[in-house]
């Protein structure tokens, strides 16, 4: 992995927070608009936020390096504009110039790899950041062949302090982008051992996956599960199927789960490894000279909620009635064990996971401003949690399952579990100069995070 030091800047805030807990959330957003990039760490122990400015210029070089790739390699054909759309991901279904941008700039997945460290993937620009609170340094990372893209999330395993991650083809993923959809890619699972700077393959096969979003590795690390989210309508509003695959690390096999709509997320149970919670997202657009009216009629389950316009096109932009299926691997693959849906009342499953209250188990996710709250066992509704917050986007819990925390924008959420009151709310409006363009869905949270009370003040 290549590695190169950029620069950024670190400040700490106050915020109200009335119990003392060992954690902290982050989350991340892009920035005045699209300049950059801020990271808020919500340190629950000494009620401060941490936050940390990139230029989001680091971003934009590495697309020149993979342009630089293409041009390397001579990819004569795929020059045209269509090509690069597909270095940018979202772009696959025509989006301009600005949604491209927009779209590659996402501070995705955020995962803590260890003492004061995080490690950030971007949703299109196909390289990493790590995030490091207490050097108080960010570090770009990228693949060292210019032939790898990077996906966006990663699993870290804190007993051998390694990372595995996903890599996969830069000439296929162009050629699947312009001009053959149904091509077969190459992809690798990589484990990265930090300490010794090496990186081990530990499978590779052709799939014909095109927008990598989560990617998971189960808690006893034989399986890797990733998911292809297409998110495109056709003229009738239908999603494009996406599928999640599901690689066995041990005997190099693998098995896809077809025909989700917009397939987006993937959670692994902590108790059983063979478990896995698959959402269906639930998010598509359409582009059209013009988007009117009419064609929000024309998919029942289906509700517009944004245009945008560009130079010759709108994009029109729906979400549509969510799911989450509950899966069990088996030596001859994955068996769907049952699936949560409530109709209008649950939708775009933006983000979920699993958590404990009072020794049951339950998964939380969003479909704003309401908090979903789902019994594991039995995949039915617990209770929904009216947050009054729009739009709600990042959802984590404390340990014991206590309090969820929330953010929207510059603002950040404390609420109760059980009477679903806001219990602590830091708005960062007031000390924050500029506009958020888009907050992360995809926050996480770090328990035992100091060592002392002491740590930092």
């Amino acid at each position: 992995m290549d590695k190169k030091s950029i620069a950024a800047r670190f400040r700490t805030l106050d915020f109200t927070n009335d119990r003392a807990l060992n954690s902290v959330v982050f989350y991340g957003c892009v920035r005045n608009p699209l300049r950059m990039h801020s990271y808020y760490v919500m340190d629950l122990l000494h009620a401060k936020c941490h936050v940390i400015d990139v230029s989001a210029a680091y971003t934009l070089q590495n697309f020149y390096r993979r342009l630089q790739a293409v041009k390397n390699n001579n990819y004569v054909e795929y020059r045209h504009f269509a090509t690069l759309r597909a270095l940018f991901q979202d772009g696959t279904y025509g989006l301009k110039q600005f949604g491209l941008l927009v779209g590659s700039l996402l501070p995705h997945h955020v995962t803590h790899i260890g003492k004061q460290r995080f490690w950030i993937g971007t949703a299109g620009s196909h390289n990493a950041l790590i995030c490091d609170l207490g050097e108080k340094s960010v570090t770009s990372i990228v693949p060292t062949s210019e032939d790898d893209l990077l996906g966006p999330q990663i699993a870290y395993d804190k007993e051998s302090n390694s990372i595995d991650l996903l890599t996969y083809d830069l000439r296929g993923h162009i050629r699947m982008g312009s001009v053959e959809p149904g091509l077969k890619n190459r992809f690798s699972i990589k484990r990265y051992h930090q300490d010794a700077g090496q990186v081990q393959t530990l499978w590779q096969g052709d799939i014909n996956c095109f927008l990598v979003d989560g990617f998971r590795v189960t808690t006893d690390r034989r399986y890797a599960i990733f998911s292809d989210l297409r998110f495109a309508l056709d003229d009738e509003h239908q999603f494009e199927p996406s599928s999640i695959y599901i690689v066995d690390l041990v005997e190099g096999r693998h098995w896809e789960i077809p025909g989700l709509k917009s397939s987006a997320h993937v959670e692994v149970d902590p108790d059983d490894p063979h478990v896995i919670y698959v959402s269906e997202h639930q998010i598509g657009i359409i582009i059209k000279d013009k988007v009117t009216e009419s064609d929000k009629t024309k998919n029942k389950d289906l509700t517009w909620f944004a245009t945008l316009g560009f130079v010759t096109k709108e994009v029109g932009a729906f979400v549509g009635v969510a799911a989450i299926h509950k899966y069990r691997i088996t030596d001859s693959g994955p068996v769907r064990v049952a699936t949560f849906t409530d109709g209008k009342d649950f939708v775009r499953a933006t983000w979920h996971f699993v958590f404990k209250n009072k020794g049951r188990k339950y998964l939380g996710s969003i479909s704003s401003p309401y908090i979903i709250i789902i019994d594991a066992e039995t995949m039915t509704l617990h209770k929904k949690i009216k947050t009054g917050v729009m739009p709600l986007y990042g959802l984590q819990v404390s340990e014991d399952g206590e309090q969820f925390y929330c953010n929207s924008f510059f603002d950040f959420y404390i609420i109760d579990f059980d009477s679903g009151e806001v219990k602590a709310h830091f708005n960062l409006r007031k000390r924050e100069k500029g506009k958020v363009f888009h907050v992360s869905a995809h926050t996480t949270r770090v328990d035992g995070f100091w060592e002392s009370a002491s740590s930092m003040g």
